[in-house]
Formats: structure tokens, sequence, C-alpha cells
């Protein structure tokens, strides 16, 4: 049978103490999230990136929609698995805005990647560059912090530049590649499923540590043994001869082993 732990007063306080906090730890993190977005979360509140084309300065950080009209294409891919198992592939675009400028967009949702490979195609086959069916998308605008997707962000125009006959230079020359990601796997919902989470794990280790608590409150630790009374009676030695290991050994004396058989 396998051993177990033995609790005591003390550990079950502190067990309960310790998941009390997390709980509050995260139903403070959900409430924040939920704070720091409640106009875009609750009402569908953004800002529309078409607004701050003129000025040339984004806003980085915020959630805004933007309409999506010209796809030049993929560069990179992600893919996500949890224990082994795929659970899904987020997919970066380039996109070429109305003030001639690129940005990256990140999507997740199959239904969202066909229309964009559709938008893509249409983008290539029009001689204006763009879509007479654009898809309206919501998300994080965010500064492409991962080094790796960076990385082939640009591989992506280098390629873009020689197939098109012109250099880098020539590119920026004309137009701004910002690296910018518009993530619209950050969406609405997926921040409603973090609050949802996070709330629902900080209630259950909430529960927990208040029922520790409360059990440590009526938990009475095991008495100590009381051995004062115990009848003990201990082993007299005055008796008790030791060995004389100064004794010299004598090489002389017979060892010849007796045989049993023949004893006389």
């Amino acid at each position: 049978m396998a051993a177990t732990k033995r609790q005591t007063k003390g550990s079950l306080k502190a067990s309960g103490i310790l998941y009390l906090v997390i709980g509050i730890v995260c139903v403070a993190i959900g409430i924040l999230i939920l704070a720091c977005n409640a106009g875009y979360m609750i009402k569908g509140e953004c800002l529309e990136l078409e607004d701050y084309f003129d000025s040339g300065v984004y806003p980085e950080g915020e959630y805004v929609s933007l309409n999506v009209n010209s796809v030049l294409g993929t560069y990179a891919e992600t893919k996500h698995t949890t224990n082994g198992i795929p659970t899904g592939t987020d997919l970066y675009y380039v996109l070429f805005l109305d003030d001639n400028s690129f940005i990256s967009l990140k999507v997740k949702d199959k239904g969202d990647i066909k229309k964009i490979d559709k938008i893509c195609d249409d983008t290539w086959a029009s001689d204006d560059w763009c879509t007479s069916e654009p898809l309206k998308v919501t998300g994080k605008l965010k500064t492409i912090s991962n080094s790796e997707i960076r990385g082939y962000y640009g591989e992506f125009f280098d390629e873009f530049c020689s197939a098109m006959g012109i250099t880098r230079s020539d590119l920026e020359s004309e137009f701004t590649i910002r690296e910018l990601d518009l993530d619209i796997t950050d969406s609405r919902g997926s921040l409603w499923g973090i609050f949802a989470i996070l709330c629902g794990i900080g209630v259950i280790a909430a529960l927990v540590g208040l029922a520790s608590l409360k059990k440590a409150k009526h938990f009475e630790d095991a008495p100590a043994v009381d051995y004062s009374n115990v009848n003990y009676t201990p082993v007299d030695t005055s008796e008790y001869n030791p060995v004389d290991t100064g004794a010299s050994y004598d090489q002389g004396a017979d060892t010849t082993e007796q045989d049993p058989n023949n004893f006389q």
C-alpha cells in the first residue's frame, strides 16, 4: 500500500491560503482584462484603422477594425498542439492598405482564411490591386515582436521585389512597410473565453482554499505521545563482559578441526 502524507493543521492552513491567493489573483486578472477592454468586449466598440491613414500614426496596442480589400499573399504559419494533438494553425498575410502601406494580418478561423484567400486571388487578378468584396475584420494591432515571424515578413518583400523586377529601396521609396500585425485571432470572443477561464479557475481555487481553511479551523493535530508513565525496564548491562581485544593472538594454537565421526 502506498504511503500518504499525513495532514496537519498547519499544512491545511498553508494550502488553504495558497489556493485562496491563487483564486483571488485569477479573478483579479480576469476583471482587469474586462476593465481594460470593457467597451470592446461589452459593446464591440473599437477604432477604425482607416481613420489613421492620413496621420500615418497607427494606434498600436488598440483594438481596431479594417476593411481588407487587398492581400498580397501569406508569408508564415504557426501550428499549435496540445499534448501532441493539433489544435489549429495561424496564418500570416501581407495586406496592402489604401495609404500605400503594408501591414501583417494574423488569422486562425478557417472561414476567414477562405475569404482572405479569395481576396488574395482577386488582388492579383485585378488591375487596381483590390477586390470588389472586402472583408471587415476586427483585432488587436501589435508590433511584430517574434523575431522569426519578423524575418519571414522581411523575406516576403525581398521575394516580392524580385518578382516585380524592382529593388527593396525602390519599393520603400514609394510605399511604407510597417512592422505591425493585425491579430484577428485576439478577438472579442477570445477575450470573453480568457475571462471565463480565469474567473472559473479563480472561483474553484478560492472555494478549495476556503474549504481547507474551514477544515483547518476544526482540525486537531494528533496529541504528542507521553512516555512518562510507560512501564519500561532498562536492560541490566552491569554483567556484560566485553571481549578483550587487547590479547595477543597465539599462532601456535592447534586450529585443526576435529572430525565429529572420529571423536575420541
